[in-house]
């Protein structure tokens, strides 16, 4: 029997949907997009951060994401 349990003890499944791999900034290296809130908004999939960015805004790697390296902004 295989063991389907995987990140923090969630399914496969779910593990993915909850990770902050994108977010979007204010141009290139600009700092994070944030809601109402002051939370920095995040995505786990990135056409779906494509699709809600506007005007000059990029979209960037998430904390989350193998590839993401603290730039202003982000704390």
């Amino acid at each position: 029997m295989l063991n389907t349990i995987g990140y923090m003890g969630r399914s496969k499944g779910m593990a993915k949907q909850n990770l902050k791999l994108f977010m979007l900034r204010h141009e290139q290296g600009g700092y994070a997009i944030r809601d109402e809130g002051g939370d920095i908004v995040h995505f786990s999939d990135k056409m779906i951060a494509k699709k809600s960015k506007q005007g000059t805004q990029v979209v960037s790697y998430g904390i989350d994401h193998r590839n993401y390296k603290l730039k202003k902004g982000d704390i």
